[in-house]
């Protein structure tokens, strides 16, 4: 019985009164004591080492060894002498010397870079000690250098790690008081393990002799200072190390142990994590006999032993090489703060299928993980491909003689027990596995369950991953093709696009050549706002473009309506900058002396668009090189000008796009996507993820944009694979297909940027419109203003086209389709639209979108 549990029933009892008396006669439990030599690398002195450890070992002294796997030059190789010694000692004496990764900066990371540096630490342990070989205790334990938050030490038990080990960074003053250790334990079994004291070797003993009240010591000696003592040195240092403990242990003051035991010690048991995955698909077998597999399930069923199902794969490997993989669908954590001891939900038990193209249903917006079952522990954790490593530990039915003979748990750390179902035929060898089951697995030590609640408790609480993992399954469903367009659905885009036209029939100004940003679209209404951004110029030269290839205007109309804008944009921009203005006044043609970055950059990519057309005009390229970029490029990055001051526009969602367009005419300008451009892995897509979410909202813009208006973009195109998985995954839970954007609205505030928040995944959908946002009197009322955006509708589904988009449209098409124009957005709540009141840029590119979609039929 525990000490505690024994003062618990005391303080109960009639002999509550007598709990002081108990409480001197039960001793106080002894310091732990954890010896730590860190720093081992390929420079590490042999030697030294195994003076060191020949002599802690002799006489019972356990101790931890971080090897170095992060400093490429200094990677301890499997075939060198240190190789060799620390696989000895590990193998030999697992009991007593335990091995530990490292990775230094673990505790400043995200839980999901957290979770990747600890699969990595472990991959490069294994194979620099056991490349070829099964240690005889698994490693457990990483340490790490900058201070542990919670969230990110927990992340490592998606790695098999059980500990994290803080080592203090330099070496107090000998003479101070010795620095406290602390321990945290979570509910899952992740111990923390922090501070310590970093001490000369020689000096260990007068260390531990300096007594302290906290409940555990650490103690820790660099391996590169080992070396500067001889071995006769080091072995005295080391017996009085001994010594001083056996003294410690006769009083029951002080307790040596390994990291990995100070759990075993702790008032909360040790408990291992394993996942019981049961092999076979339901059916009679070719040889007619019962259904095995089926009988299996009822069974374990039956005897309420938590289990997970999948298909039995085609020449199954030997649990050593392993080919086994399917996709575990996963829920969000009944709390959305992600804490260490949240875990993921589960859904109710279903077959797991493989993790194949086409492998889930076009219907389903789960998210989910790509789980591997490896046979060697050092693959355990998250790949950069966003996969996720469980070592097997048992593989029963694969011998033909005794089915269960596979459920010998000789080693420890968490993992999976593979069943093939098929192997059991007959009622007694079913009962045989259920009686190994319950020997093998049910023990107080021993937590069993099915593969989807292993996933949700180890993986890292990662307020991004649910996205990253949404992203990642539409590549796992049949691609989503909304069908062949019907001819009345062609015809009907076609009105659709004379419609967005009638915009700019009703509204251009023949002199400037401009439109209004705004207008309320009934029959000789005047215009809602006269000043035009070089964004909205950028969106009417598109548009020019897109009606001439759409038959809606002839050749010579094009002309005469691009020259005017052209030669209004070139003298307005003559001013202090030489740059085009932030805006102009669509009726008098006067523009600012300010000037806008991201909205530039949208007018290059459509003056570049209409450089490359076929009736493209003179001069457009000797207009962009008149123009003064130097200005407001400023150590490669991009910069807004007003109330004369440059304002860095580097980080924001819209830098990238913008940047594009400036690249098209040759300048020499920095993305913030720059180092992430290409993807090619799941790492790069949370950096972007996190990126993005870091910026703002995601939405349709811009990253649509960029698809409709350039070539491919992996990062434009990975997070418009996001959007869409968000709409669709949207329109299942609320019933109804909606697509926010920046748009304006027909009332206060008038304008709004709408978007995703990409780490609420329960309730991504934002609504912002500067200052106001926060003001008092908009509590409450924000979900009143959220609305879907016509353009931003239109851009899904010339992009991202599927059952929802094509819906979606045919509603907006009777709610606001007007012969001057499409209104702005319609409100979700009343699905009504905004009254009339339409917009330059959601004309223009419902105009682009529906020549793309035509384009590519």
């Amino acid at each position: 019985m525990r000490r505690r549990h024994f003062l618990e029933l005391l303080a109960a009892g009639p002999f509550a009164a007598n709990a002081s008396l108990a409480q001197e006669i039960v001793p106080a439990p002894p310091q732990m004591v954890l010896l730590t030599i860190a720093g081992i690398n390929a420079a590490t002195s042999a030697e030294a080492l195994g003076a060191v450890l020949s002599t802690l070992v002799v006489r019972e002294v356990p101790v931890n060894l971080v090897v170095d796997t992060q400093d490429p030059s200094a990677l301890v190789d499997s075939n060198s002498e240190i190789a060799q010694l620390l696989r000895r000692y590990s193998q030999s004496f697992a009991g007593l010397v335990e091995i530990v990764a490292w990775s230094p900066d673990l505790g400043r990371m995200t839980p999901y870079r957290a979770a990747r540096k600890a699969h990595e630490a472990r991959k490069a342990l294994y194979a620099a000690l056991f490349p070829g070989d099964v240690p005889a205790r698994p490693v457990q334990t990483i340490a790490c250098r900058a201070p542990l938050d919670s969230k990110a030490a927990s992340a490592v038990l998606s790695a098999g790690f059980r500990c994290a080990l803080e080592l203090p960074a330099s070496r107090p003053d000998f003479r101070a008081t010795p620095l406290v250790m602390t321990a945290r334990l979570d509910q899952f079994g992740l111990l923390s393990l922090l501070g310590g004291e970093v001490v000369p070797f020689s000096s260990a003993a007068r260390a531990l002799s300096r007594p302290t009240p906290d409940r555990q010591r650490h103690l820790v000696f660099a391996a590169s200072d080992l070396a500067e003592l001889s071995a006769d040195r080091l072995t005295d240092a080391a017996q009085d190390i001994a010594r001083l403990l056996d003294r410690a242990a006769l009083d029951l003051s002080q307790s040596p142990v390994l990291t990995r035991d100070v759990q075993m010690r702790s008032e909360i048991t040790f408990r291992r994590r394993i996942a019981l995955h049961v092999l076979g698909p339901a059916g009679a077998d070719a040889a007619g006999t019962e259904d095995a597999a089926s009988a299996i399930f009822q069974l374990l069923t039956a005897q309420e032993i938590p289990f997970s199902r999948g298909p039995m794969p085609e020449g199954l490997a030997a649990p050593d090489k392993p080919d086994l993989s399917c996709w575990v669908p996963l829920d969000l954590p009944s709390s959305t703060d992600f804490g260490p001891d949240i875990p993921f939900g589960v859904f109710p038990a279903e077959p797991l299928g493989g993790p194949t193209p086409g492998a889930i249903r076009p219907e389903d917006t789960r998210f989910g993980i790509a789980v591997r079952l490896v046979g060697h522990a050092g693959n355990a954790g998250m790949t950069q491909q966003a996969g996720f490593g469980i070592p097997i530990l048992a593989l029963a039915g694969a011998a033909a003689d005794d089915v269960a003979a596979g459920l010998k748990l000789d080693a420890e750390g968490d993992g999976v027990v593979l069943v093939i179902a098929s192997s059991f035929r007959d009622a007694a060898s079913r009962t045989a596995l259920v009686a190994a089951l319950r020997n093998a697995l049910i023990q107080p030590d021993i937590r069993l369950m099915p593969l989807q609640v292993y996933c949700a408790e180890t993986l890292p609480k990662e307020p991004l991953l649910p996205m990253l993992l949404l992203a990642r399954a539409k590549v796992l469903q049949p691609a989503s093709q909304p069908g062949p367009l019907a001819p009345n659905d062609r015809a009907a885009f076609l009105e659709d696009a004379r419609a967005a036209w009638g915009y700019f029939e009703a509204n251009t100004v023949a002199r400037t050549g401009l439109c209004p940003a705004t207008a309320v679209t009934a029959p000789g209404s005047d215009a809602g706002f006269l000043g035009v951004s070089m964004w909205e110029v950028g969106s009417h030269l598109n548009a020019l473009i897109a009606a001439v290839d759409l038959g809606l205007l002839s050749d010579d109309a094009f002309s005469q309506r691009v020259d005017p804008i052209l030669a209004t944009v070139e003298r307005e921009s003559r001013k202090r900058l030489v740059l085009p203005p932030e805006t102009i006044d669509a009726i008098s043609g006067k523009g600012t002396t300010r000037f806008n970055s991201y909205d530039c950059g949208r007018l290059l990519i459509a003056l570049h668009r209409l450089a490359s057309h076929r009736l493209a005009p003179k001069g457009i390229a000797e207009l962009v090189a008149s123009w003064s970029f130097s200005e407001v490029i400023r150590n490669r990055r991009l910069h807004s000008y007003r109330d004369r001051m440059l304002i860095d526009d580097f980080r924001s969602n819209y830098a990238h796009y913008a940047v594009s367009g400036m690249r098209l005419w040759g300048l020499d300008v920095a993305s913030p996507l720059d180092d992430i451009a290409k993807l090619g892995s799941a790492d790069a897509e949370e950096r972007l993820l996190a990126l993005t979410s870091s910026f703002g909202l995601l939405a349709a813009e811009p990253s649509f944009l960029h698809l409709l208006e350039l070539q491919d973009s992996p990062t434009s195109s990975f997070l418009a694979d996001c959007v869409d998985s968000l709409q669709r995954r949207l329109a299942n839970e609320i019933g109804q297909a909606v697509a926010p954007s920046e748009s304006p609205l027909d009332k206060s505030p008038w304008f709004t940027y709408q978007g995703f928040d990409l780490r609420r995944l329960d309730d991504p959908w934002r609504v912002e419109f500067g200052a106001k946002s926060d003001d008092i009197r908009w509590n409450g009322k924000l979900e009143s203003l959220k609305a879907t955006s016509t353009k931003a509708a239109y851009l899904w589904h010339a992009l991202r086209p599927n059952a929802h988009s094509l819906h979606l449209l045919r509603s907006l098409r009777a709610k606001a389709r007007h012969d001057t124009g499409f209104d702005s957005a319609v409100y979700v709540a009343s699905q009504t639209p905004t009254m009339g009141y339409s917009d330059l840029n959601t004309n223009a590119v419902i105009l682009q979108s529906i020549a793309y979609m035509l384009r590519q039929l």
